[in-house]
């Protein structure tokens, strides 16, 4: 737990493999989220242009905005979604 590095190094060979892969682009936005990159907003939102109905990358994706200080971003988005 914890070692990133692996974990980055990991994701990204799948993504190499398998471009497409939603589960390496989900992980790999989480990764960025957890390591507090700066890019992880707009790693969670290629990863929603994916897979736009996946309700745990809009949740991570609110998340990343939030830690970005978009937190209006963030608010807005959810409000989206309740409509």
């Amino acid at each position: 737990l914890g070692d990133y590095d692996t974990a980055e190094r990991h994701f990204t060979r799948a993504r190499t493999v398998e471009p497409s892969s939603k589960a390496a682009q989900q992980a790999g936005a989480r990764l960025a989220l957890e390591r507090g990159d700066a890019a992880a907003a707009d790693a969670y939102a290629a990863a929603l242009a994916q897979d736009p109905g996946n309700f745990e990358l809009m949740h991570g994706y609110m998340q990343a905005l939030d830690a970005a200080g978009r937190l209006g971003e963030a608010l807005d988005f959810g409000a989206a979604l309740a409509q």
